[in-house]
């Protein structure tokens, strides 16, 4: 049977931070964190590389319009450097990338620098992670910029785990927060489309804290495949988002989950099964006549398909799932 770990870590590390340009944050790497598959260098890149090193996610808002420098120094990793616009999805890593870069000799202590013309107002995220993967250790990243104040840079953890019970623990932590408002809780079946579950005020007085402020938020009903986000709004009404994470509850698999609903081209259902067998999935319209059927072989434990209803006609049909005689 196939195991799934229940807790995905969005940021371990630490965070300092000085006033004004230029500005520096350090951290450290650590074996355990959260990884990625890391898009190769590119201006914006086209291609993921075939590493999965662990990633920090510092996100910011540009003050003020203009050219912003990056540069990433360590002794003891070979660093690498990738500037998002607006969200940082790791299961999609090249979605809203605008630049990614590496030093040539691959060595430790090779640094990144990315250069970039940002817009006033417009949130940012620098995924600062290292070129191989299992590479750890310590490393600092000069922000410059037309700044004269410190950039709102946060760096916040965010974990997913279950309860005995079976509910979702959701809990992270801000090291610092400016005019928030409060945090909306999303949850998704597919990490593309969210719909809020929940949100909590901030805690920092009047939106605004520079120490550490903590939060839990229970899912009581999660579903088999969950991917969550944190949304932050601010008390503007912006918002930013957090990294996405990923939650496998293998005891919501006594029932079939289907999506999506409607459905237009290709239906997904996800199944828990104790062991392999051969299965059946038919489709039937509203007077019960079969209107397509397809074969498959299950495996044992989580089990994801997919059957294409392209050539059914608009309208409502039923879905049933035989799985070695039982019908699921």
């Amino acid at each position: 049977m196939k195991k799934f770990y229940a807790a995905m870590l969005f940021v371990m590390g630490s965070l300092m931070a000085q006033a004004q340009s230029p500005q520096f944050i350090t951290a450290t790497l650590v074996n355990g964190g959260p990884t990625f598959q890391r898009p190769n260098v590119g201006n914006p890149p086209s291609g993921l590389s075939i590493y999965s090193p662990t990633y920090h996610v510092f996100s910011f808002t540009a003050p003020v319009s203009g050219t912003y420098t990056f540069e990433a120094n360590t002794p003891s990793i070979d660093n690498f450097g990738a500037l998002y616009q607006g969200a940082f999805n790791p299961l999609a890593p090249l979605s809203n990338i605008l630049r990614s870069d590496d030093g040539s000799s691959g060595n430790p202590g090779d640094n990144y620098f990315i250069s970039r013309t940002l817009t006033a107002g417009v949130t940012y995220l620098l995924v600062s992670t290292s070129f191989y993967s299992g590479e750890y250790g310590n490393y600092q990243v000069k922000i410059e910029g037309p700044f004269s104040t410190p950039l709102p840079v946060e760096m916040s953890a965010f974990n997913a785990s279950l309860s005995a019970e079976g509910q979702a623990l959701l809990n992270w932590s801000t090291f610092t927060e400016k005019n928030c408002s409060h945090y909306n809780i999303q949850r998704s079946v597919d990490g593309l489309n969210f719909s809020t579950i929940g949100s909590l005020k901030s805690k920092a007085l009047h939106g605004n804290s520079d120490v550490i402020l903590d939060y839990i938020f229970i899912d009581a009903n999660p579903g088999a495949i969950n991917h969550y986000r944190i949304q932050q709004i601010d008390l503007d009404g912006k918002s930013t988002y957090s990294a996405i994470i990923r939650l496998e509850n293998e005891k919501a698999y006594s029932e079939v989950m289907m999506y999506p609903s409607p459905v237009a081209d290709a239906l997904h259902f996800q199944f828990y099964n104790e062991k392999s067998s051969r299965a059946e999935i038919r489709v039937y319209d509203l007077q019960g006549r079969l209107m397509m059927s397809e074969n498959f072989t299950t495996e044992d434990g989580v089990n994801h398909q997919h059957i294409s209803l392209a050539k059914l006609q608009t309208g409502q049909y039923f879905v049933s799932l035989n799985c070695n005689g039982v019908v699921l």
